[in-house]
């Protein structure tokens, strides 16, 4: 009997995971939102009622994509179904290797029974008969040999598929990864369009108040009609602004429920996501970032691998290594260099706004005594409001450029 061996290999497995790299349509489904009572393998029925609440936490998103991701589920999903396909010819086969194991077992036991007998009945281990049952005995001892190392390499095929789960979420970690970035890159966009809403919406009021006082005062013959109309005009301004900026953040929240698992239009709070880290950088090693950065980065690796080993081939992978490997370096530093800038900003922002704030407390106090012209008021109150959006959008730059460089060392820069 031919001796059967099974084995998963790593390599096997990395193809595999490639593979499942092509499969098209993901991102077609999404969870009903809050209250999803599915819990996938992985984490405890607590800690996923956590993530299926009303709230997305910047903290959850990692989970997010990993457990309600329709593109990492798809994914993970075609993994799933292989290993289980797997596991169970494994365990078929290794029904039908217990079954032929039981008969040989049997037939050894018919054959030293006969053997019995024979001896009972006067015969001789030197009689053919005994000769034949004893190389039958020898041949069924061979192939029970053979099907217990067959029962024992697919024993260890079992065992290594058990693994499987963990072996394929490594393999798709740079797709988690870069999901997680996405995601995090769209709520820090949908944010900056909440503080841009909120200066419009601080704009509208005050052109609202402005055009209300000049009406009385065109009434009164106080203030001339263009000057109503010019206030009229900011003022639709204002709420066309307004408008636009509702529209861009409904869109943008609906993309990023649907990344999270939600439906589009669930009734979902997105949290508040974490100050920056001021002295992020500070805590770092630039060069072994840089250095690791480079090595993470997908290009460089697909650029480093050769299908033979000949003088030209290595030399042509050598070539597409250095050139990924500059590629790469250039656009960490980059990365870096915006994150430096953007802590620049950050500083410079933090400062205006103390000195508009101080200037705006001015301003009220001289506009309620009457000794401030409405022209004056209306833009040291612009100047205010522009210069704290200012702040609150450079604090988001920064929170973009500080996880864009975490994502860097990873090997994920954007290229």
């Amino acid at each position: 009997m031919k001796k059967i061996k099974f084995k998963i290999s790593a390599a096997i497995l990395a193809v595999l995971i490639s593979c499942l790299t092509a499969v098209s349509g993901a991102g077609a489904a999404y969870a009903f939102g809050p209250g999803d009572s599915g819990i996938p393998d992985g984490i405890t029925a607590e800690a996923y009622a956590a993530l299926s609440d009303n709230t997305i936490e910047w903290s959850e998103i990692s989970d997010l994509i990993k457990y309600r991701n329709p593109t990492y589920k798809t994914y993970s999903g075609k993994v799933d179904e292989t290993l289980g396909s797997m596991k169970n010819a494994a365990a078929d086969t290794i029904s039908g290797l217990k079954d032929q194991l039981d008969d040989i077992d049997d037939a050894v036991d018919s054959i030293k029974e006969a053997q019995r007998k024979l001896l009972l009945n006067g015969g001789s281990t030197a009689d053919t008969a005994y000769k034949k049952l004893e190389e039958s005995l020898d041949q069924s001892k061979v192939m029970r040999k053979t099907l217990k190392s067959g029962l024992e390499s697919i024993g260890k095929t079992t065992r290594s598929l058990t693994y499987g789960k963990k072996n394929s979420e490594i393999s798709l970690a740079p797709l988690k990864n870069q999901l997680t970035s996405v995601v995090e890159g769209l709520i820090i966009s949908y944010r900056t369009l909440e503080t841009n809403r909120t200066m419009a919406a601080e704009q509208v009021a005050l052109y609202e108040t402005l055009y209300s006082t000049y009406q009385s005062m065109e009434q009164e013959q106080m203030a001339t009609s263009q000057a109503l109309a010019g206030y009229k005009q900011n003022l639709d301004s204002a709420k066309a602004s307004l408008m636009q900026l509702d529209a861009g953040m409904a869109q943008l929240k609906a993309n990023i429920l649907v990344q999270c698992g939600y439906s589009p239009d669930a009734d979902v709070l997105i949290a508040e996501p974490p100050k920056a880290d001021r002295n992020y950088l500070s805590t770092r090693n630039i060069d072994a970032d840089r250095k690791t950065a480079i090595g993470a980065d997908s290009a460089v690796k697909t650029a480093g691998k050769v299908s033979n080993y000949s003088g030209d081939v290595l030399k042509y992978r050598d070539a597409n290594s250095n050139a990924a490997e500059s590629a790469a370096k250039i656009s960490f530093d980059e990365i870096y260099s915006d994150l430096k800038k953007q802590l620049i900003l950050c500083d410079a922002s933090d400062t205006s706004l103390r000195i508009a704030e101080l200037t705006e407390a001015s301003a009220d106090t001289k506009n309620s005594l009457g000794m401030l012209g409405k022209g004056e008021y209306e833009g040291l109150k612009m100047q205010y409001i522009a210069s704290h959006a200012s702040a609150g959008i450079n604090e988001l730059n920064l929170l973009q450029a500080t996880e864009n460089y975490k994502y860097a060392v990873l090997g994920i820069m954007g290229r």
